[in-house]
Order: C-alpha cells, then structure tokens, then sequence
C-alpha cells in the first residue's frame, strides 16, 4: 500500500487496510516539545482527511493551515461540527439538507480547492450546477461565511449576485373553513390522521403534532375579562418535537415554539375520547403511557396513514404540514390580531407569517371586496 505524502495540514499514514494514522502538531509545550496530537482512523482516506481538519481546528491550528485546507476539509471535518449561529448544535434534519447539497453539487466541483482561493466564480459554478439553485446558494452561503469568520477566508464570500432560476411550483391551498369541518368530521375514527388533523388545525407544526404526548394535553379553566364569563380550556404545551433524523428531542424550534396553545374547539372532546380510549388499565403503565406520543409512527409512516385517510374520505388532499397554514389563514379570516396569531404559532416576526403562511381564500377576498363596496360612493358623482 503505497504512503500518501505528508501535508501542510498533518500526515496521514495507512496503519492497516483502512485504518490510518493521523498526526497534526501545532505549537510547543511548556517543555519545549512540540505539540502533537495524533488519532488512529478507522474507515476511508477521506475519513482520515477529515480527522485532521477537525484536530487543527480543536488545536487551533486551522488559521495557519488556511492555504492548504480544502473546502472537503472544512465543511466535514469543522463546519458541520460547529454550533449554529443561535450557539446550539445543528439538527440532523438540518446537516441531511445540507449535506445534500455539498455532496452531491458543491464538493464534487470545488471540494478539492483550498477554501481560501476559492473564487466567485467558483461558487457560481457549484451553485448553477445544482438541481436546486436556491437552496445551494443558501447553504454554500452559510459554509463560507463560516469559514470567513474562521478567518480561513481573505474577503467576505457571496457578496456579489448569483441569479438562481426559480423553479415556480403550482401552491396548494390550504383548506378553508367549511373544507376543515368536513376532515374533522370524516376521519374521526381514523386514529392518527385524526389526531394529526384535530392539533394541526389547532396550529401547530408537524414535527410538534408529532412530539405531544397525553401528559402535554391539559384542561384547564380561564376567565373571560371582557365577559366576566370563566371558560373551560383545552391546551396543548409544546415540551418536545420528533423528526425521523432526530428522534424525540426536548426542544422546539425557536424559543417562542415552546408554548401552550388552545386546541381547536371543534376537535376538544375527540381527542379527550381518544386519550381517554388510550389510557392503561393498570394504574403502573400509566405514567409511561402519558408521555408515550399520541402518534407512535415515524414521520413517514404518519404522512403516508395521513394522505391514505384523506384521500380515502375524498377530501382535497393536503401534506400535514399545510394545516397549520390553515390554522393561520382561518385566525386572519376570524380578523383576529396578526401579532397574536404570529405568536400562537411559535413565530419570532410577521414576516414569517405574510411571506410563508397566511393566504386568504376565495371567501376572504369576497369579504373584502363587498367591505370596499360598502365605502364607495353609489350613483353619478
């Protein structure tokens, strides 16, 4: 097995069939001995090339190495191991996004090239090459200005324009209120597609429908100020949200996702039924079932009991996630505040709201039209 050349970045030795040895050295110790570190590799050449980008950055060395680290080096090996821009680690669900577009379009093309002569050009060709040009350029963008703030990169990358071809997909509407009625109605007794109906409408995400457990649903009396009037509640307290790539995590996506909300009136005695059907006889499986999901799939497996439901009680078909679009469009139509609906759905600000979720129906703009209508003078001026 022939010896790969030494590095400015380390050495890498073959020690075995796939297995390598890995050594980076960086600075002196007290003793005046030089500081190395060195790590035995299990696997590919790559998977060493990548050790020794993540032991310079742990050593601190990345900096003085910058002329000879690639762009394969830096996304696996240090980018895809530092925290997000909010401090905390990246999600699974977030790398798969990024890792398809790095893999498949970005390090095929300029993985190899040192990072810090990486050109605009460059990058344009990595980001043109993709199927999804929009989404490559934003992550490429996040990998470079990473590696500038690493001071691996001489200028701020991507501040010049990349004109991406957008792809324009036919929107599926949300389902209007009578449209809601009618899937609460038919897919009671469906068993998941209902409980996914009854808190999706009620406007939470789908990776939170997934994560809530009998222990999160709590009724619980309100009063009325304006009214005087005490209320009885049903609330859902997001604790928890579950991808297929993450599992169950305790924690949201944003700090204002980890919220209590009320759930959708319509859908309040279903689901106590549902929990109540659910509950152990045996008081000892109670406290392990209150916090088992009340969706025990994968999100997969729900989306396709979902869409089988739907269609089979002929429904107009819409992905699970597309109710809490239809959560927020029947708050606007019922001209409910828009900072009060941004914050019952875990939104940080309105742009989230106007630019992604609220879109009126047919029945919103012919309300709007007669409103108007009211306004307008009548007769000869």
């Amino acid at each position: 097995m022939a010896q790969q050349p030494k590095r400015k970045i380390g050495s890498i030795e073959p020690a075995g069939p796939g297995v390598w040895r890995v050594r980076v050295s960086r600075g002196s110790r007290s003793d005046g001995s030089r500081r190395t570190v060195n790590e035995t590799v299990y696997g590919t050449y790559e998977d060493a090339d990548i050790a020794c980008a993540r032991i310079a950055s742990e050593m601190g060395a990345t900096v003085s190495y910058g002329d000879s680290l690639t762009l394969s080096q830096y996304y696996h090996g240090i980018f895809r191991l530092a925290p997000s821009n909010r401090g905390t680690k990246r999600s699974n669900v977030t790398l798969k996004g990024y890792d398809s577009q790095m893999e498949r379009f970005v390090l095929p093309l300029i993985g190899d090239k040192p990072i810090s002569s990486i050109k605009h050009s460059d990058i344009k060709q990595a980001v043109l090459s993709s199927t999804s040009p929009s989404k490559c350029k934003t992550v490429l963008r996040a990998v470079m200005r990473a590696a500038y703030d690493d001071d691996l990169v001489p200028e701020m990358p991507m501040t010049r324009r990349i004109v991406t071809p957008q792809r324009h997909r036919e929107q599926i509407r949300p389902w209007d209120a009578m449209e809601a009625a009618r899937a609460l109605a038919a897919l009671q007794g469906s068993g998941a597609p209902e409980v996914i109906c009854i808190l999706g409408l009620s406007g939470f995400r789908y990776e939170e429908v997934l994560g809530i457990a009998p222990c999160n649903i709590q009724a619980q009396q309100t009063f009325d100020i304006g009214t005087g009037e005490t209320l009885t509640s049903l609330t859902a307290t997001i604790t928890q949200t579950y991808t297929d790539e993450d599992g169950l995590k305790s924690k949201a996506k944003t700090d204002f996702s980890m919220r209590s909300m009320p759930v959708l009136v319509q859908g309040r005695e279903r689901l106590l039924q549902i929990i109540a059907e659910g509950r152990p006889g045996d008081p000892a499986d109670v406290a392990e079932w209150a916090a088992t999901r009340l969706v025990p799939y994968t999100s997969d497996k729900a989306r396709k009991l979902w869409r089988s439901a739907v269609e089979g009680a002929g429904l107009r078909y819409i992905p699970p996630d597309m109710l809490r679009h239809t959560s927020e469009t029947l708050m606007q139509a019922a001209s409910l505040p828009d900072t009060l609906v941004s914050r019952l759905h875990g939104h940080t600000d309105l742009k989230t709201d106007y630019k992604h979720y609220l879109r009126p129906d047919a029945s919103a703009a012919e309300r709007a039209a007669r409103e108007v209508h009211k306004i307008m003078p009548a007769g000869d001026l």
